[in-house]
């Protein structure tokens, strides 16, 4: 019988221990279900280093997969060790009672949107305060960046607790997400070569694809579909597409832009997100099977 994954985390923790004896010496290990989008329950393994009141999550699940489809265990336990070290100096020391006080938090608060479609995050969405918007199966939760904007990025997600020791109304904790966002993740605008060439090596050969789709996202690239929320973002839209477009939900992370005159087709439109869905985003990452549009106003609109 093959080992769960509980037995997995502790043959993993046990093995790092005692292979990478220098790394681990002083570190504190624990194991943890996590509950993710997309009604995902991770399991993930925290490592703690400096004795801080917080610590980094690595989620252990495709390693699982690994051993169990033959991978020896020292190999994964050396690739987690080496993802380990390279991430342990970000580690911060976090004051949580900082979090508490909604002054000390604000400026650290952004917005997420989040599949809100019957039967898709419906568990993860009941611990946590989100706003609906409004003609669409999306909604925006909130979290707060708990280290800067580099890599490994470190986030907490404001829960109903949390929000009822802050005592401030949603609105106010949406506008003050948005604001931050528009401050400090600037909205990205570009058609599909300027997104390839954007994560392309400096020394890389530019690619040059031939496409009239554009993406809009945030200049992170990380939850980069809340830019739809900026007021800056049907203005610039309105502005590049007179005869209209069409918003495509590619993920969580990005939107993708179908000017009118490429395809005034919904029909297609939603087969072609729906077969990315299903084929190519991971379902954490999934915003919709929708098409949408968005008037003048920002007001974003299931079209089919």
């Amino acid at each position: 019988m093959a080992m769960t994954i509980r037995e997995f985390a502790d043959e993993l923790i046990n093995t790092l221990k005692t292979t990478f004896p220098d790394l681990f010496e002083h570190a504190s290990f624990a194991v943890q279900t996590v509950p993710k989008p997309g009604n995902l329950l991770l399991t993930g393994i925290t490592v703690n280093f400096h004795g801080s009141n917080i610590a980094p999550c690595y989620y252990i699940d495709e390693q699982y997969n690994k051993c169990l489809e033959g991978t020896p265990l020292s190999i994964v336990a050396s690739d987690l060790a080496e993802t380990i070290r390279q991430t342990s100096d970000f580690q911060p020391n976090i004051d949580i009672t900082a979090i508490q006080d909604f002054a000390s938090a604000k400026d650290h608060i952004f917005p997420r949107l989040i599949d809100a479609r019957p039967g898709k995050n419906d568990d993860y969405l009941a611990k946590r305060v989100s706003t609906a918007i409004p003609g669409t199966d999306i909604s925006v939760i909130y979290e707060i960046a708990l280290s800067d904007e580099e890599i490994p990025r470190m986030t907490l997600t404001v829960t109903d607790e949390l929000a009822e020791m802050w005592n401030i109304p949603l609105e106010e904790l949406h506008a003050i997400a948005v604001q931050n966002a528009v401050k400090q993740r600037p909205l990205y605008f570009t058609d599909m070569n300027g997104l390839l060439n954007s994560f392309a090596p400096e020394d890389f050969p530019e690619f040059e694809v031939e496409s009239m789709l554009y993406v809009l996202t945030n200049k992170q690239k990380i939850h980069g579909a809340s830019v739809i929320l900026y007021p800056e973002a049907a203005k610039m839209l309105h502005d590049h597409f007179p005869n209209g477009f069409h918003v495509l939900p590619s993920s969580i992370h990005e939107l993708i832009i179908v000017p009118k005159a490429l395809s005034d087709n919904p029909e297609e439109l939603k087969m072609m997100v729906m077969s990315i869905n299903a084929s190519e985003v991971m379902p954490a990452d999934q915003l919709s099977d929708n098409v949408y549009t968005l008037d003048a106003n920002g007001n974003l609109t299931v079209v089919l």
